[in-house]
C-alpha cells in the first residue's frame, strides 16, 4: 500500500481533490499547494495511517498552530488516537498564536 506521503507528488490542482475537509470554507487561508497536502493528511487519518499524518503535518505544511484549519484537522487525528492532551495543547498554542484575532469564528470554535 502506498503511504499518504508518497501520494503528495500527485496533482497540485485543487480542482482534482476527492477528500475535502469539513472546514473547506477555511481553505482560502491556505496556499493552493497546501490544500492538496491537507487533503492527503485527511485521507491518511481516515485510513488510520497516523504516522503518515504526523509526517505530513510536521514536514509538508506550515505549523499547525498558525492556521485554525490545520489545528482543527490535526486535532481530528489526535481524537481518533485518543490523544486528547495533544489536542488541548495544540488548541492552546493556536489561541495564543492568533490572540490578535479573537473575533474569528474558527478561533471561537477552538476556544470551546
Amino acid at each position: 500500500m502506498t503511504s499518504a506521503v508518497a501520494r503528495l507528488s500527485g496533482s497540485n490542482n485543487p480542482g482534482d481533490l476527492r477528500y475535502r475537509s469539513t472546514y473547506s470554507s477555511l481553505y482560502h487561508t491556505l496556499q493552493p499547494g497546501h490544500i492538496v497536502i491537507l487533503d492527503n493528511a485527511i485521507l491518511a487519518y481516515s485510513l488510520g495511517h497516523f504516522n503518515d499524518v504526523e509526517t505530513i503535518f510536521q514536514q509538508c505544511l506550515p505549523p499547525s498552530h498558525t492556521l485554525p484549519i490545520l489545528a482543527l484537522e490535526r486535532s481530528k487525528a489526535y481524537d481518533m488516537q485518543g490523544l486528547h492532551r495533544k489536542k488541548i495543547d495544540l488548541f492552546q498554542k493556536a489561541l495564543e498564536w492568533n490572540k490578535d484575532n479573537p473575533k474569528d469564528v474558527e478561533l471561537t470554535y477552538i476556544a470551546l
